[in-house]
């Protein structure tokens, strides 16, 4: 069950939402990029990848906090580029540390609920709602500088915290996939970057409970944000467009060789409108993500937003810049409440 009963619990409609999207996209994507369609990962070697000397990390399981739940405000969903430090999926997860293992079956299987209970309380560690521990510590990363900024912007907004990409390739090399273009042309796949083909597979929608739904178009569902920042960059328009379902299938089956750049329209519908590295365009409004997030949450007063991940805004002198036309734009839907 992907889950539809408004009066369940929201953190449980999440946990449906992505078992399902584990069991009907991670695992046929690991299956079908698997020599001998087996799984590898929990015999300590690598994932055994067709053509790609990568593996896939443990999946992002995003939650939302009590102070998120509870609130009368404003409520913005940030959505960042992909987890890190997630360690690899094993098909009998052994856990890097403790974080992993809380809630794991007992057969030491997948345990959604744990990742979910880590995403929280790694977030309200962030925010200063609570303490830091030996486990979860307080980080001073662009990232996460600007979240706090963000939040300290305005007042009595609440913040939840997801991913555009659930897991990423866990080893520094990896071959470049047919449809990799020319950014890729010498460097091969780093880490942390998905193949485009990886994207348009993980992203993409699935069905479940009669509708064909991308988990990330679940996941806002659920939360039901006002705001919805993008802090992903163009390099990521491909994934953000399968995801929100803004360009079909039938328009990518040309996406193929060397010739395809990230940055085409070939690729995305989104590069119409994306952000640039200046003061004026750092922020953008693509009505197409507009009109998708409208869909999804079936209300017109939703405000999305997008933007380059904090760390390119931070290099580029931009982040100030950025975290001032967000601020500027929810408290103009705050105006409005």
């Amino acid at each position: 069950m992907c889950g539809n009963n408004d009066e369940k619990d929201k953190n449980e409609l999440l946990l449906q939402a992505q078992q399902a999207w584990y069991e009907k996209v991670m695992i046929p994507y690991i299956i079908d990029h698997t020599d001998n369609g087996k799984y590898k990962g929990d015999e300590g070697g690598k994932c055994a990848a067709k053509r790609i000397s990568t593996e896939l990390s443990c999946p992002f399981c995003m939650g939302l906090t009590d102070e998120y739940l509870n609130s009368d405000g404003i409520k913005m969903m940030i959505v960042g580029q992909e987890p890190r430090g997630f360690g690899r999926w094993r098909e009998k997860w052994q856990g890097e540390n403790d974080i992993w293992n809380k809630g794991a079956d007992e057969k030491g299987g997948w345990f959604p609920k744990g990742l979910q209970s880590w995403a929280n309380t790694f977030l309200r560690v962030q925010l200063k709602y609570e303490a830091p521990t030996e486990a979860v510590k307080y980080l001073s990363s662009p990232f996460w500088d600007f979240f706090r900024k963000l939040k300290d912007s305005v007042d009595g907004i609440a913040m939840c915290w997801n991913d555009l990409d659930k897991v990423y390739y866990g080893n520094e090399s990896g071959e470049k996939d047919e449809g990799e273009g020319e950014d890729k042309k010498k460097k091969g796949v780093p880490k942390g970057t998905l193949t485009y083909k990886a994207e348009t597979f993980l992203s993409d929608r699935f069905s479940c409970d009669g509708e064909e739904r991308s988990l990330l178009q679940r996941e806002i569902q659920i939360a039901d944000p006002d705001v919805v920042v993008f802090a992903v960059g163009p390099s990521y328009a491909l994934s953000l467009d399968v995801a929100l379902g803004i360009t079909r299938d039938k328009d990518r089956k040309n996406m193929k060789g060397n010739s395809l750049s990230r940055r085409s329209e070939e690729i995305s519908k989104l590069f119409g409108c994306y952000p640039r590295a200046d003061e004026v365009d750092c922020v953008v409004r693509n009505e197409l993500i507009v009109k998708s997030l409208r869909e999804i949450l079936d209300k017109e007063d939703v405000e999305t937003l997008w933007t380059y991940h904090p760390n390119y805004l931070s290099r580029s002198g931009l982040k100030d810049i950025a975290i001032g036309k967000i601020a500027e734009n929810v408290r103009k839907i705050k105006n409005r409440v």
